[in-house]
């Protein structure tokens, strides 16, 4: 399934072009495997997997569409990562790599990466493609932004050969398990932001719990087994910059919402799994991932989330708290 796009003076369009050519499964085309399709079509042979939530048919067989293709590229959320990587283990090649766009956890608790290396093993060829990349943009020819996470460089290299051309620039960061928290985290504190925004906190508030989500977000990776330094990466600073000031951004619009949510409303619960961030949230409390009493500013995300009233008098204790402990550090000093 190849389209052929026009180019405007409008369109950013990098010099660079590759003459190669491969093939290509995209699972999912909805608004990222569409995006998907504007940047590698009339360059790759393209096929495209796609599965109807109501009945569960799909337009085309699974394992045959995987069967020698260069890389699969699974845009799609996180929850039937496993199921369809599982699926298509044994039929793809060894020099096929598999890419994730998704940002988020399954019901298990677990991150694309981890799922793809789990069922791929050790000598699976696969990466996670996280930055500022909004979907519009993107099909609209504007430039996108994103760190290949891998620690294999033969797949940077032949991932930066499948977007040659496309306005897509990539970055190779080995910090995998960094670069998969980022974008999990970024998607918990936007919504943060969004409410302290609607509940007319003010810009300097925004400023600083930006500040203090970057933070808290570095501290985290670090105890998963990242990099500290990965928080600043466009993985995770400039997906957070991207998503907390983009008008369209779903997870800003969530945290909004949360501040007129009625009592026995679903907007703050667990049920709206339509918001990456919340349902990440979840996962981290139901499978005791991180210990939230060592991270305030996620604890003050659940506590919004968990009973969305008062919104901006939730936020008082915590600027109180965080101001009197850098006055501690700072009388210890």
């Amino acid at each position: 399934m190849d389209k052929q796009y026009s180019e405007d003076s409008r369109q950013f369009v990098p010099e660079t072009m590759s003459n190669m050519r491969f093939a290509v499964l995209v699972l999912g085309h909805g608004e990222m495997g569409r995006s998907m399709e504007h940047l590698l079509s009339g360059r790759h042979a393209l096929t495209f997997w796609e599965r109807n939530l109501e009945d569960g048919s799909e337009n085309i067989p699974l394992e045959q569409a995987a069967a020698q293709k260069d890389f699969v590229i699974f845009a799609l959320p996180a929850l039937p990562h496993a199921e369809l990587a599982e699926r298509i283990q044994a039929h793809i090649s060894d020099h096929c790599i598999c890419l994730s766009i998704a940002k988020g956890m399954d019901e298990q608790g677990r991150t694309p990466a981890a799922v793809l290396g789990g069922v791929l093993g050790p000598a699976g060829r696969f990466g996670m493609i996280y930055g500022p990349m909004i979907a519009e943009e993107v099909r609209a020819g504007h430039p996108g932004f994103a760190e290949l996470g891998t620690t294999q460089s033969d797949v940077y290299e032949r991932t930066r050969e499948l977007f040659a051309g496309a306005p897509l620039y990539l970055r190779h960061n080995t910090d995998v398990i960094g670069v998969s928290w980022a974008v999990i985290l970024k998607n918990v504190y936007v919504p943060l932001l969004g409410a302290a925004e609607e509940a007319g906190l003010g810009d300097n508030a925004r400023g600083f719990l930006a500040t203090a989500a970057l933070e808290e977000m570095a501290r985290i990776i670090e105890s998963r087994g990242g990099r500290r330094e990965t928080a600043y990466s466009l993985a995770g600073l400039g997906d957070l910059v991207t998503t907390a000031t983009s008008t369209g951004s779903h997870h800003r619009q969530v945290g909004r919402d949360l501040v007129h949510c009625a009592p026995g409303d679903t907007c703050g619960t667990g049920m709206n799994v339509h918001s990456e961030g919340i349902h990440s949230l979840n996962m981290v409390q139901r499978f005791g991932l991180l210990d939230l009493e060592s991270f305030p500013l996620l604890r003050l995300v659940r506590d919004i989330v968990n009973e969305p009233r008062d919104v901006a008098a939730k936020f008082r204790p915590f600027l109180d708290a965080s101001f009197a402990d850098a006055a501690s550090r700072n009388t210890r000093d």
